[in-house]
């Protein structure tokens, strides 16, 4: 869409008016807009004004990824509306990104870069903030970085999150921490994402979901896929509609959700969802004894033949073997010969005996019985029958469609998960066995079952003929000693980020054998104490830092302990072409997509795009001109994947806008310039809708998952190893521990959580609401989410199911405290009693308060949920490193 300009006279009130109650009293005030008497000077009756609709990109939450169409008067933004065109939402738009004005408006923002003049560090310090000129900012990080480079790249440590993703030198891919040289880099939003690591590894892609369009029957559990969240895209209406016309929803959650509410819920103790996809497996393989047999043979690992020592039996050439059960012989996977995969039996091959990973896979299940589930999830031994029973019928096992005349497997049910389910001590295992549940049904990849992130190379098998795991969410870490990076993720070489691990090794390197600490720390649009962990020690290791820089939208928990602060830019005065890719129900089939715009208004304050300021800083480090892997221009050339033919110019400064087109074009050719893209807000590339499943680019036998984690196995064994050749400790796990959870087929054991000391008698839940949608673009403290946010009557309690909260002598309005079995306690907060909780919970509607008074006090609203979780050993996932979201929790009356 075309900007839209019109002449009109623009009174005062008028303005107001435009830009709804909320900003409009803020705005009487004086305090909205910090540029407001040069705005409303120009709207005093007479002055002409310009009134321009430019589309582009919504950043207020990080998933669907809308075209917004933003009304902006006088160089005033005061007007959000969903662009019609746009692919993901068509036209819609969510109470976040109609809030957009108060957002870049807002008068808590930081508007100048600062220095602290109090050296005492706290939450509740004042720094003594001196506003201070750019230049000074900038000669300030080239001194303090020019000495750590020069003394040691690795003492800088460099720390984002998702705001920060839009910015393209210093966002998602940060180029600049790479090209300094520092391998202590990371998002502190990584803890909440192990949800991706089993995708990965069984699918090859980012994030798998139901396939709405062909499903009959979809089992969600810890998962929401729209409805929940009230996205701005089309994907809740076109469930709500795909409910009714027939499709089964049944959710298995703690909290009667509204998706729940559409479909049926299950109740299910928080914690035990592992224990659930366990018996599930149990009631397939030994009581109905029905899977789809062909999808087994031919498409998982299920016959490969599994060697004593846990791997796959290999023959000369390095090819796992199958047993051939017409030749009665082992035979290489893809020996055209085969008669018959062999599934099941014990066999001698070569002096040894192996069995196949389907043999182990059904051996490891006989004990996991609906009864003993029934135990742990207080799920009913018959409901998780009827449930294991409806998965297999509904999977229509052996039925195909055709689709623009290619003929695909048709498996219409499938188990779809996601945070609230993996965010557990064991929660990657539990993921890994949905999957593993899947694949028994055959709904991995194929119309009905789920849709892998729309990317026809995600099934591209490897030399064993399984699916290559080239998600960078599991990228395997090598042992290497000593370590490069203060992490140590050699000591989980499957997760994806531990950031937070860097408070404990501040506090003390002596369990990581760390011989230097970060002397520099950069924290771009990302906060530690919003992700779970204990405050007093998060700032205790903040205040040792010797120089902190915040890149900073408001003066935040991180900007309280920082040396300097350098107020950012935010998507809508910068620049962008975001890229993203994925499925969402009911919107177009997307391949390559970005949603972007040019700067929608100037850069409001004395703000600056991040990755201008930090190609100046390169320049007078002397790491922006020329080629190499140290100078930021070739790096940037190289990261951002731009063919030579669009290159940034190795001897010239460029703008931000300059490096977004040439990757642009990069991307789609000569033709797609940033102009073209704000012209309309978005390009793409759409997929037919066969290509949609990854089957149709890998066919029948063309490849294969891993039904038998062989990945586990072999990383477990490294670690081990690793660590008696080097002679040291985990500081975490014991060696038994690693055996444990490192292993081809899951087993269950109580973890921390589930044997917590009996004071400690409800388990926590948190969930997201529609305003609220991860923590990005300030929306805790946005004034108008806030104030919508308050009509629901769940938010700012403490919710507790009747019958508990009648046990416990407590009813609606009474003020308690929540302490966790970890050591955080919040509170005084009041009771709400719910009929749609669990009986052994304690639930928060959004969990995203804030500690630090210099923020909008709006954001005291929220309840600081995450001090109750913690980062400690005991509370993370042992494969990933993933956060614990349910600790237990002990409530008092206030």
């Amino acid at each position: 869409m075309l900007k839209n300009v019109e002449k009109s006279k623009i009174t005062r009130r008028g303005f107001l008016k435009g830009t709804g109650g909320a900003v409009a009293f803020l705005a009487l005030s004086g305090n909205l807009f910090p540029i407001s008497k040069q705005i409303f000077a120009q709207t005093d009756g007479t002055a002409v004004s310009e009134t321009v609709v430019k589309p582009g990109l919504c950043h207020s939450c990080h998933l669907a990824k809308c075209s917004l169409l933003y009304t902006v008067k006088d160089g005033v933004l005061v007007h959000v509306e969903g662009n019609p065109e746009g692919p993901w939402n068509k036209g819609k738009c969510c109470v976040r990104g109609q809030s957009s004005p108060a957002f870049v408006y807002n008068p808590y923002r930081v508007k100048s870069p600062m220095k602290r003049t109090n050296p005492k560090k706290g939450l509740d310090v004042d720094p003594g903030w001196v506003e201070i000129s750019w230049d000074e900012a900038i000669n300030t990080m080239v001194e303090k970085l020019s000495a750590i480079r020069k003394s040691d790249p690795r003492k800088l440590w460099w720390m984002q999150g998702f705001p920060a993703f839009p910015n393209q030198i210093t966002g998602m891919r940060a180029i600049f921490p790479t090209v300094f040289g520092t391998p202590n880099q990371g998002m502190i939003t990584g803890a909440m994402c192990s949800v991706h690591l089993t995708n990965g590894l069984v699918q090859g892609g980012f994030a798998q979901y139901p396939d709405w369009d062909y499903a009959k029957y979809i089992l969600s559990v810890g998962n929401t896929t729209a409805p929940n969240i009230g996205p701005g895209d089309g994907a809740a209406n076109y469930i709500v509609d795909k409910v009714k016309s027939g499709t089964r929803l049944v959710v298995v959650d703690p909290r009667c959700s509204p998706e729940a509410k559409l479909g049926e819920w299950v109740p299910i103790r928080p914690a035990s969802d592992f224990p659930f996809m366990l018996s599930l497996a149990h009631v397939i393989l030994h009581e109905l004894n029905t899977f789809d047999v062909w999808f087994v043979k031919n498409r998982t690992t299920g016959p490969y033949l599994i060697s004593p020592e846990g791997d796959y039996l290999k023959n000369a050439a390095n090819k796992p073997l199958v047993w051939d059960s017409v030749a009665k012989a082992a035979k290489a996977f893809d020996d055209p010969s085969i008669g018959d995969y062999a599934l099941e039996g014990s066999y001698e091959v070569n002096g040894v005996k192996v069995q196949p990973a389907f043999e182990l896979l059904k051996q490891g299940m006989v004990k996991y019985t609906p009864e003993w589930a029934e135990e742990l999830t207080t799920i009913p031994a018959a409901k998780i029958r009827e449930i294991a029973k409806d998965l297999i019928e509904n999977a229509q096992i052996g039925s195909t469609v055709n689709i623009n005349g290619v003929t695909l497997p048709l498996r219409p049910a499938v188990i779809c998960v996601s945070r609230g389910l993996t965010s557990h001590r064991d929660g990657h295992h539990a993921f890994w066995m949905s999957m593993v549940v899947n694949q028994l049904i055959g709904a991995v990849a194929v119309p009905g079952g789920n849709i892998v992130a729309p990317d026809p190379k995600a099934l591209t098998p490897g030399e064993d003929g399984v699916v290559i795991p080239e998600n960078f969410h599991c990228k395997f870490t090598p042992w290497q000693w000593p370590p490069q990076a203060l992490e140590a993720r050699e000591f989980q070489p499957y997760c994806f980020d531990i950031t937070y691990r860097m408070i404990d090794l501040i506090l003390d390197p002596k369990p990581y054998y760390a011989n230097y600490t970060p002397e520099m720390f950069i924290s771009f649009a990302a906060n530690l104490y919003t992700k779970g962990g204990n405050p007093e020690r998060i700032g205790e290791a903040l205040a040792k830092i010797p120089f902190v820089v915040s890149i900073a939208h408001h003066v935040d928990e991180h900007t309280a302990f920082a040396d300097l602060v350098m107020p950012e830019a935010s998507y809508l005065e910068m620049p962008t072409a975001f890229y993203f890719q994925m499925y969402r129900p009911g919107s177009a089939r997307l391949g390559n997509i970005h949603i972007g715009h040019r700067e929608i208004i100037k850069p409001v304050n004395n703000v600056r795009i991040m990755d201008e300021v930090f190609t100046d800083i390169a320049e007078r480090m002397g790491m922006l001109y020329g080629p190499g892997p140290d100078k930021l221009n070739f790096m940037t050339n190289i990261i951002l994947g731009i063919p030579p033919q669009f290159w940034l110019d190795l001897g010239k400064k460029h703008k931000a806008a300059d490096v977004v087109e040439r990757y642009l074009k990069g991307q789609y050719g000569p033709q797609i310039t940033l102009d073209a893209l704000a012209a309309k807000g978005f390009v793409y590339d759409e997929m037919k809708p066969q290509d949609v499943y990854n089957y149709t680019a890998f066919p029948g036998k063309t490849t294969r998952h891993p039904l038998y984690n062989v990945y586990y196995k072999r990383a477990g064994e490294q670690l081990l190893a690793g660590m008696e050749k080097a002679g040291v400790k985990h500081p975490g796990f014991s060696d038994e521990e690693i055996k444990f959870y490192y292993t081809g087929v899951p087993a269950w054991k109580p973890t921390p959580t589930q044997s917590a000391p009996a004071e400690y008698d409800l388990y926590g839940v948190v969930w997201k609401i529609p305003q609220f949608l991860f923590d990005i673009s300030g929306v805790g403290t946005n004034p108008w989410l806030v104030e919508t946010a308050e009509q629901n009557p769940d938010f700012g309690k403490i919710l507790l199911n009747t019958a508990t909260a009648d046990k416990k002598g407590l009813k609606d309005g009474d003020m308690v405290y929540v302490e966790s079995q970890f050591g955080g306690k919040i509170g005084p907060y009041p009771v709400k009693t719910t009929e749609l909780l669990h009986p052994d919970c304690m639930g928060v509607a959004s969990g995203i308060g804030r500690l630090v008074s210099t923020m909008n006090p709006l954001s005291k609203k929220n309840i600081p949920y995450n001090r109750l979780l913690a980062s400690t050993w005991e509370s993370i996932e042992v494969i990933t490193g993933g956060i614990e979201n349910s600790p237990r929790m002990k409530i008092t009356k206030a």
